[in-house]
């Protein structure tokens, strides 16, 4: 039996093909008086039959007449055509530069996974139950994103073009990887890093450490149209990481669907060691909780709307780092995956709890109240000032005074990098 990994990249390779096929359909120009005619899928194995992807059509297919060998994904293009995963069309096309839209995505992604749904509950205001993509939509969500206003209400925007950051996200969650979070790392490879998305910046970058979606020229391009021709490239990278993969029929009764059993696979709440998550939505899956140390990594805990639900938490093992929540509905088949990322917030005091000269209180000293006068007998001896911060992240430089009158400069900078300055000013009195 497959691993779940490889069930995930066979799901993938499916996906990819079904889009390379039926989706660019939509978008092809129709010959005068006749529609398009899409070219037909590969042929499906047969029950419990085996198929050896490695060995699939190694006869070379003839060049698709819009692609010369020039072309920047031209190996990627044949490789898997010649491994029957995708095809062109009847005129000897490819069309690399054609597009998908999310809706279609959706259905292509629920039907290769064979996600199904008998939710009646409407999770995106834009897809309502009677859309001709709710099903999928619904099925699917937990592999896709969505967008929330500021009133807290989830849109799908199914007419918009698949975009690149989506398809890290889908990539990572149906290979269920373990998800990788290094923001430094990751704005040091891409130019363009300021221009993913805050929460989907982790799954860019597990793509990329997976060596799935590496990105061009120093940049990822996020909010790029997912093309034809970067399908093919992403799946390539794909086989060339999992080559000589075994793909076998999914054993039967694996999926047990349970007749008028629930489909609800939300949560009712998410705690972290006891705590509960701040401002939870159970349509929102996704939550990131600021800790002040990182000593400890909490312990998540989160428990079903439905009781019939099953909840499964993989806990963070690292600070940053994610916990991983999947319900599975009583219909054994819906299922919602919910990421916690436990992030430490550098702190930012740049106080200071105590400032002495020569070992005395500075009169009204306030952490407030930067600037201070000092009234002295004499100038025969210029004071030495101390200070204590109140954080013990912070650090503390002392510039003394050189004379008298002259002033003594408190410096302290916080571990985020915020500073302070406290200035003591000596004087002879009156």
């Amino acid at each position: 039996m497959l691993t779940r990994q490889k069930k995930g990249f066979l799901a993938l390779c499916t996906v990819i093909a079904l889009m390379m096929t039926s989706v660019s359909g939509v978008f092809a120009a129709p010959k005068k008086n006749e529609p398009p005619k899409p070219p037909a899928p590969p042929a499906k194995p047969a029950p419990h039959q085996e198929i050896v992807v490695e060995q699939v059509l190694k006869v070379k297919i003839k060049g698709f007449k819009d692609i010369e060998e020039t072309h920047w994904a031209f190996n990627a293009i044949n490789n898997l055509c010649n491994r029957g995963i995708i095809v062109g069309y009847e005129d000897n096309t490819f069309r690399p530069n054609e597009l998908v839209t999310r809706s279609q995505f959706a259905v292509m992604l629920a039907n290769t996974l064979k996600l199904t749904t008998n939710s009646k509950t409407q999770t995106f205001k834009d897809v309502p139950v009677d859309s001709w993509d709710y099903k999928a939509v619904e099925a699917a969500k937990s592999y896709l994103t969505g967008y929330k206003n500021s009133k807290g209400e989830l849109y799908f925007n199914g007419s918009n073009s698949a975009v690149r950051e989506d398809m890290a996200v889908a990539l990572v969650k149906a290979l269920d990887l373990k998800v990788l979070s290094n923001d430094e790392e990751l704005e040091e490879i891409f130019e363009d890093y300021g221009s993913i998305s805050k929460n989907l910046r982790d799954f860019v970058y597990t793509a990329y450490k997976e060596q799935i979606m590496i990105g061009s020229n120093g940049k990822f391009n996020p909010q790029g149209a997912l093309t034809r021709a970067e399908a093919a490239a992403l799946l390539n990278n794909v086989i060339n990481k999992m080559e000589k993969i075994v793909v076998d029929d999914e054993i039967n009764g694996e999926k047990v669907v349970v007749d008028d059993a629930s489909s609800d696979a939300t949560l009712k709440s998410i705690k972290y060691d006891n705590k509960s998550i701040k401002d939870f939505d159970k349509d929102n899956t996704y939550y990131v909780v600021e800790l002040e140390k990182r000593d400890k990594i909490p312990t998540v805990t989160a428990k079903a709307n439905h009781p019939g639900a099953k909840v499964t938490v993989t806990q963070a093992d690292e600070i940053p780092g994610y916990a991983k929540i999947v319900v599975k509905a009583e219909d054994g088949v819906t299922k919602e995956v919910y990421y916690v990322k436990f992030v430490v917030v550098d702190d930012s005091d740049a106080t200071l709890e105590s400032l002495e000269y020569d070992g005395k209180k500075v009169k009204g000293f306030d952490k407030d109240t930067t600037s201070y006068v000092v009234e002295l007998d004499d100038d025969e001896h210029i004071p030495t000032v101390s200070a204590v911060a109140s954080s013990s992240k912070a650090k503390v430089t002392v510039t003394q005074a050189t004379d008298i009158p002259g002033t003594a400069k408190v410096v302290v900078k916080a571990e985020d990098g915020t500073t302070k300055t406290y200035k003591i000013r000596f004087v002879i009195a009156d």
